[in-house]
């Protein structure tokens, strides 16, 4: 009953108009600060040692700033304006269906969202919900607010979005967060990303494709840029070792666009946990 309330609370104080929900953003950037900013520095640390500390902590309070916002203002995903920047028309990449990888940038799931606008069936996947119950029923609420198509984690996930793909669909995958699966390194820190993205994009024959957003120059639209991540359609590899040289060539790319951009990431996330430094 608690859970449900509290559900219910959140998700009205999201539908509040923006000038309401500017107010709500400050308290939560203290919260933030206060239990995140010093491991966030740490992990910035590690990775921009060229920067000074000062420089290390304006930066992470930035990013801290930017989640914030994110946050408060999911909803606007609606509102905002969304141009795909990329070098095919995106009927042409979809066609058929594709696999879609992504990084934690911007306000969650407005990729999917853009895709959605742009004419693509594309379905999304979110977790099992176990750890944070509130925050997973107001994410799946989120999604069906917005109307992507999506599945729980579960044992048969990856069947049931490689049954998408096989109809035709095209899938989109959060692909930074650590999980087991292909060891790479990652930011300077020797990691594992999920070969989920690449491991469909093998098995079901569709292209992968690696997608995020970033703000433009102007108030309230977003660029979202696509790129191919590798084609070897035309190496004589095995499958595995396809899916391997695959989330490689990913990893490379999360990593090129997160150094690049480095105040849009979502550091809140403890990313590096349990991880050496390469």
């Amino acid at each position: 009953m608690a859970q449900r309330l509290l559900l219910a609370l959140l998700w009205r104080l999201l539908k509040v108009p923006r000038c309401m929900r500017s107010i709500l953003i400050k308290p939560l950037i203290w919260l933030l600060s206060r239990t995140k900013l010093a491991r966030i520095c740490e992990d910035m640390s590690s990775i921009f040692n060229a920067l000074s500390v000062p420089e290390i902590n304006a930066l992470a309070r930035l990013s801290i700033a930017n989640v914030a916002a994110n946050m408060v203002n999911i909803l606007d995903i609606k509102k905002d304006t969304y141009r795909i920047n990329s070098p095919i028309p995106i009927a042409q990449l979809t066609d058929s269906g594709a696999v879609f990888a992504s990084i934690h940038m911007g306000k969650t799931d407005s990729v999917a969202y853009a895709l959605k606008q742009s004419g693509v069936q594309v379905c999304t996947m979110i977790g099992a919900g176990r750890h944070s119950p509130v925050l997973h029923q107001l994410g799946v609420r989120t999604l069906q607010y917005l109307g992507i198509d999506y599945i729980k984690k579960s044992a048969t996930t990856f069947f049931q979005l490689a049954h998408r793909l096989s109809q035709g669909q095209s899938v989109f995958i959060h692909s930074d967060l650590k999980n087991e699966g292909q060891e790479v390194s990652f930011l300077g820190f020797q990691t594992t990303i999920p070969k989920t993205a690449a491991s469909l994009s093998v098995l079901a024959k569709k292209p992968l494709y690696f997608i995020y957003v970033l703000p433009s120059e102007r108030k309230y639209e977003y660029v979202v840029n696509i790129e191919l991540v590798e084609d070897l359609s035309a190496l004589e590899l095995s499958g595995t070792q396809k899916i391997e040289q695959l989330s490689h060539a990913l990893a490379l790319k999360m990593e090129k666009t997160i150094l690049q951009n480095p105040a849009q990431w979502f550091w809140l996330y403890n990313r590096f946990k349990n991880c050496r430094i390469k």
